[in-house]
């Protein structure tokens, strides 16, 4: 499998004002999935900690992040900032709920 990085789209893009779709079992478990896991992993180094796939065109609920020990390291207001490692993690299905007023 051949992956590269993609292009995160704009302010206004339609993707980004549509409600993303859950991903099904059967999608889950595809490799049009992992080859999306791999672009969005690619896409995000670099870039932040965090990326969903509306950012990519992708009407979807899944995210992913990773702050590596070393961005942290070279960074010198971490401890300011509070940061700790993340490692890579993808986020598929996430689901808000309030948990105070």
């Amino acid at each position: 499998m051949h992956v590269a990085p993609a292009e995160i789209v704009k302010i206004g893009h339609p993707a980004l004002r549509k409600t993303a779709s859950p991903v099904s079992s059967g999608l889950r478990e595809s490799t049009a999935f992992e080859e999306l896991i791999a672009i969005m992993k690619l896409t995000l180094q670099g870039r932040g900690v965090g990326l969903a796939a509306p950012q990519l065109g992708v009407g979807l609920r899944v995210f992913v992040m990773e702050d590596p020990r070393e961005r942290i390291d070279a960074d010198r207001d971490a401890r300011e900032k509070e940061r700790t490692a993340i490692p890579f993690e993808v986020v598929i299905n996430p689901a808000w709920r309030a948990v105070s007023e």
